[in-house]
């Protein structure tokens, strides 16, 4: 791309020699015709050289401008580029403004064709020579527009072809054939499938990053389409301050379709945006007409959805709708299993004809696989027709049996890869979630098995409020009795969940009856992983010493069991009672050994753990340097996992060396950052030998320290977590006061 000489702007390049702004001719002179004698070759021309017939624009074309030079270059490659994507995306008026840039390059004309209203398949000739304001006699009327057409260089646009698909790629294919001046873009849902075709998918505009400010606003295409509309809808619009996050929500719930945004737009006339993004959930009523749209099906958000939906097989629509019990987004394996109609190459190939119609979207690779969604507004269409036909519940039950196999599987396989199936859930978080609310209102009992699974993730990546409210309504919704091992599972994470968040008592009320129902279950390596889970509740809760006889007790069964990686597990919860109970002399040696066991086999969350428990040996002895490196070590492993609540540990641990080595003003901003963090995920933790520490190292050079300190923590509490993390792996010993190195002595 360069830059225009005229407006400033990009314009395309020295090829084509068009402005992107408004098709202005930016080099004359031989050079520039040369340039273009290259591209398009030079032959006699039976068609007017002045004609063409585009539409003229009724409204400004927005945004789009990294899509019209991608077209406008295939047309320098290609004699045929099919614009695809799903009905009200813009895929008329992309290639109508991608002609109008290239028009100049065609002295027979740029000429837009219509196929919309054309139902026949046998009409589509005539239809095309009559745009064309050709001659329609003849015996065969191929040959005649052929023969009028001749060597003409020209740009044809075939719109709307989705409908008559076969007899569109016939025609074209003659004219490729045998008309070699001709150029043709065409729009459609799927591809012609024509020898030499480019095809080019069209996606929504691009909606603006969660926490839209200000000065971000001209980066989204949305937005400045949602004003452009807006300001003809309503006499005075101005994007401020306060509009602007709600048009940001607005553009993001339509999912950037453009004709949503323009529907939305309109409705402006009698609604504010504050009322409109209100009755988005509602989207296909309000969105439901259009006065100034000229296209039936462009007059309501519903009949732009239908007119993609309608011409689908029936395997393919029941496919569709099937996927809309998904949220987010899935993979093969998780379509098949709730489709369950066919196998998985059947139900492969029904899935690539829905991505070729541009109603499901290919996401790029996450780990070994490829993951699929539909637009929210496709979902929400194709959710309602599910439901008309009565099929909603039994495919959400199939989903929720799919989602529960994930999770089980996961709850396996954490004991081996703990991380690695964090990231898998993590993936499917929105599924889950749309897996418990079915489950909470169906089936109570598959609603506790899915939460007690899901419970040791919850921990694992600090999803404190949404871990607490499912695991305490699964454990209301059902009874106590017989003993299971799904109420064991969910009793022992919704105890460590409620101790973090500072309820104790709630806490100590769960724990009795995870000890109660362990006790009384018979399978021993499961009562393990369970007193290993209420060891943990006994720690987070200041039950010490409790929590040192449940992890001796989980390491003695755990050994008898003969599996390394889950004595390693025991080792890392019976090491951290004895720093928390002072038995220095006893931790250190674990914490080497967990550390060595757990680098061999790659286990990062273990490994930091072990790191971790040899700083806090560190700072108990007022080693604050050793402490401080220590705590980066360990702090640079917790930041892969991603579990917030380990590496705010992490970094009040280096906070604190920080303020044993005379370095209060750094140590407060960091503590105050992990302070704000714990407020925003809903967690209030007081471990007891951990605020112990704080109090000494923290609390004490506060009352010393005076007025700088209120500075520090206003601007830690200000400061972006992740930032914490980095400013807190770059600190060293340089500056250190050395009479404070003895602080913790």
């Amino acid at each position: 791309m360069k830059r225009c000489p005229e407006c400033k702007r990009d314009y395309y390049d020295e090829t084509l020699l068009y402005c992107l702004d408004d098709g202005t001719r930016l080099l004359e002179g031989p050079a520039a015709d040369e340039s273009v004698t290259q591209l398009f070759h030079q032959a006699p021309l039976s068609l007017d050289q002045t004609r063409g017939d585009l539409p003229a624009e009724r409204t400004r074309f927005i945004g789009r401008k990294r899509e019209l030079s991608d077209c406008v270059e295939l047309l320098t490659v290609t004699r045929l580029l099919t614009i695809t994507g799903f009905g009200g995306c813009g895929k008329t008026r992309l290639a109508i403004k991608s002609a109008e840039l290239a028009a100049k390059s065609f002295p027979g004309g740029a000429w837009f064709v219509d196929l919309e209203p054309v139902a026949d398949e046998n009409l589509v000739v005539s239809a095309i020579a009559r745009a064309l304001q050709l001659r329609e006699g003849g015996a065969n009327l191929t040959d005649t527009l052929v023969e009028q057409i001749g060597q003409g260089r020209l740009l044809i646009i075939l719109d709307n072809c989705e409908h008559i698909l076969s007899a569109v790629g016939a025609i074209v294919d003659e004219l490729l054939n045998r008309c070699p001046g001709v150029r043709i873009i065409a729009t459609s849902r799927e591809p012609l499938n024509v020898q030499g075709e480019k095809v080019f998918s069209l996606q929504p505009l691009a909606v603006p990053y969660e926490g839209v400010r200000r000065s971000g606003a001209d980066n989204s295409d949305a937005i400045d389409l949602f004003v452009d509309r807006a300001v003809i809808a309503q006499t005075g619009f101005a994007l401020t301050d306060h509009i602007l996050p709600v048009v940001a929500d607005i553009v993001t719930k339509l999912d950037g379709i453009p004709l949503a945004i323009e529907l939305a737009a309109a409705r402006l006339r009698v609604l504010s945006v504050d009322q409109i993004n209100e009755k988005l959930d509602q989207r296909f009523k309000l969105l439901a007409g259009s006065p100034t749209s000229r296209v039936s099906r462009h007059q309501t958000l519903h009949a732009a959805i239908q007119w993609s939906y309608d011409p689908l097989s029936d395997d393919e629509k029941n496919l569709l709708e099937t996927l809309s019990v998904f949220s987010g987004s899935c993979d093969l394996d998780q379509i098949t299993a709730v489709y369950g109609r066919f196998d998985e190459f059947t139900t492969l190939d029904l899935l690539a004809r829905l991505v070729d119609k541009s109603l499901v979207i290919v996401e790029s690779e996450r780990g070994s696989q490829k993951r699929y969604r539909l637009l929210e507004t496709i979902r929400q269409f194709a959710l309602a027709i599910l439901s008309e036909h009565g099929e909603e519940a039994a495919a959400r039950r199939s989903h929720l049996e799919t989602m529960l196999a994930l999770a089980e599987r996961a709850y396996q396989g954490r004991i081996s890869n703990e991380d690695e199936w964090a990231d898998v859930l993590e993936l499917d978080t929105s599924n889950m979630q749309q897996a418990l609310e079915f489950a909470r209102i169906s089936d109570s009992d598959a609603y506790l098995k899915l939460a007690g699974a899901l419970g040791w993730y919850w921990t694992a990546r600090s999803h404190i409020s949404e871990g607490s409210e499912h695991l305490s309504a699964a454990l209301k919704a059902t009874s106590r009795d017989p003993a299971r091992v799904d109420r064991a599972r969910a009793l022992w994470a919704v105890a460590h969940i409620e101790a973090w968040r500072g309820n104790l008592d709630a806490a100590n009320l769960w724990m009795d009856e995870a000890l109660e129902c362990c006790h009384n279950l018979g399978d021993t390596s499961e009562v393990a992983i369970v007193l290993e889970g209420i060891g943990w509740s006994q720690f987070s809760s200041g039950k010490d010493e409790d929590a040192c006889a449940s992890f001796e007790e989980c390491l003695r069964i755990q050994r008898a069991g003969g599996d390394p990686l889950l004595i390693n597990r025991a080792n890392v919860g019976l090491a951290q009672t004895l720093v928390a109970l002072g038995r220095i002399d006893e931790a250190r040696p674990m914490a080497q050994e967990i550390i060595e066991f757990s680098k061999a086999h790659a286990d990062k969350r273990n490994e930091h753990f072990g790191w971790h428990y040899l700083a806090d040996c560190a700072l108990i002895e007022g080693d604050c340097g050793a402490s401080l490196d220590l705590y980066k070590r360990s702090l640079a492993l917790a930041a892969e996992t991603g579990d917030k609540i380990e590496i705010a540990f992490e970094i009040q641990g280096v906070a604190m060396s920080l303020a044993g080595l005379g370095r209060l003003r750094e140590a407060e901003v960091l503590d105050a950052a992990v302070r704000a963090e714990m407020n925003r995920i809903g967690a209030d933790i007081h471990v007891r030998f951990w605020d112990a520490l704080l109090e000494k190292y923290l609390s004490t050079a506060q009352h010393e320290a005076g007025m700088e300190i209120e500075q520090a923590r206003i601007e830690g509490a200000s400061m972006a977590f992740f930032d914490a993390v980095a400013m807190a792996l770059r600190v060293d010993e340089k500056s250190s006061n050395p009479a404070a190195g003895t602080q913790g002595s």
